[in-house]
């Protein structure tokens, strides 16, 4: 499904079926500006999704409530879940690949608590090491928004057989996502 603003396109992702445990959604970005100098500033509310976001062609700011200045976001962000609120600024034309896990899913993928990388954003290179450089310069090459979604789903395919399994708690939660009256 693609949504259309001016100037930005969102195109959601179909995941992988045996992704789909782990992933729970796969969102391109696409925002070209042109040549025209833009500042455009999110607000994001604490929430329990853990995500990993791939910027390309650019280096997007961000800074939590209660901080005064912007600091640089790494090309490959890693964030867990949140309870501070935080700002995001985009200052240019880019793409980005928003890759929202299931419930326990980064946990599952990363093979460590997630209190590690709790209510911030961590580079994903410090994270998982150099085998994402490969990722990003992949993702860097490509010239179409399919071929990036076929990349970034290779690259979580090819980490399966070492992600661990689902706890029971994981289900819970899951369940309790799209069943949230209970």
């Amino acid at each position: 499904m693609n949504n259309q603003t001016p100037g930005i396109r969102t195109v959601q992702c179909i995941i992988h079926p045996a992704l789909r445990s782990l992933i729970r959604h796969i969102v391109i970005i696409e925002a070209d500006f042109g040549n025209v100098p833009v500042s455009i500033e999110g607000n994001f509310m604490p929430s329990p999704d853990q995500a990993m976001f791939i910027k390309l062609f650019t280096r997007l700011k961000s800074k939590k409530s209660g901080e005064n200045n912007y600091n640089t976001v790494t090309s490959c962000t890693l964030i867990g879940t949140q309870i501070t609120p935080f700002k995001l600024r985009v200052e240019e034309s880019h793409k980005t690949v928003s890759i929202i896990f299931q419930p326990g899913g980064l946990n599952r993928f990363l093979n460590i608590p997630m209190t590690e990388i709790f209510d911030n954003g961590y580079s994903a290179r410090e994270v998982i090491g150099k085998e994402i450089e490969e990722l990003l310069d992949r993702s860097h090459d490509t010239f179409s928004l399919r071929e990036l979604d076929s990349i970034v789903q290779s690259y979580f395919l090819s980490k399966l057989s070492r992600v661990k399994e689902p706890l029971p708690i994981d289900y819970a939660l899951q369940h309790l996502m799209v069943n949230y009256s209970i």
